[in-house]
């Protein structure tokens, strides 16, 4: 997977919904030279991807900024990091530790930013870059924004390709 190219058509995508159309964001992405492809599946990759790069145009008012960025990893050799930068409301504190929980999510924050959503969404990428051999965290402050860092390997396990060659996935 290119993730430069997925994160270019994700970023288009999502500027397209007509939720996010009015709001005037400034999204910054500038694809990382030579970044190696990742060996992974695709499909769930973009699904994780997407999820965190929408949580950032939801949470994100008006006016305001998401920076994303590819690089190979500084800390963990054989890796990349994406990082998906905002500075909308951030995450409160006593809400922190139920972020990965299935169905849970901040309803107040929610609801006062018309944010639809049943609380999966995190949940889920979570387990799709676990599956991966990749990481996922965030660093967080109220009212000054979020970032979430995925950390994805370049080459999966040799027993991780063997399955997806027996499964045709």
């Amino acid at each position: 997977i290119d993730l430069n190219e997925l994160i270019s058509t994700e970023i288009q995508v999502l500027k397209l919904r007509p939720k996010h159309q009015d709001k005037e964001l400034t999204v910054i992405f500038e694809p990382t030279p030579k970044l190696p492809q990742i060996q992974a599946d695709k499909e769930k990759v973009v699904r994780a991807v997407s999820n965190i790069i929408d949580n950032a145009f939801n949470y994100t008012t008006g006016g305001g900024t998401i920076e994303i960025k590819a690089l190979i990893s500084p800390d963990d050799d054989g890796q990349v990091l994406v990082s998906v930068k905002d500075d909308g409301v951030g995450i409160p504190e006593e809400f922190q530790d139920q972020l990965w929980e299935r169905f849970v999510r901040h309803e107040d924050t929610a609801l006062t930013l018309d944010v639809a959503g049943t609380g999966l969404g995190l949940p889920i990428v979570k387990e799709l870059i676990k599956m991966h051999g990749g990481k996922i965290w965030f660093e967080t402050e109220t009212g000054v924004g979020t970032t979430f860092f995925i950390t994805l390997p370049l080459k999966q396990p040799e027993y991780m390709t063997n399955i997806s060659a027996v499964s045709g996935s």
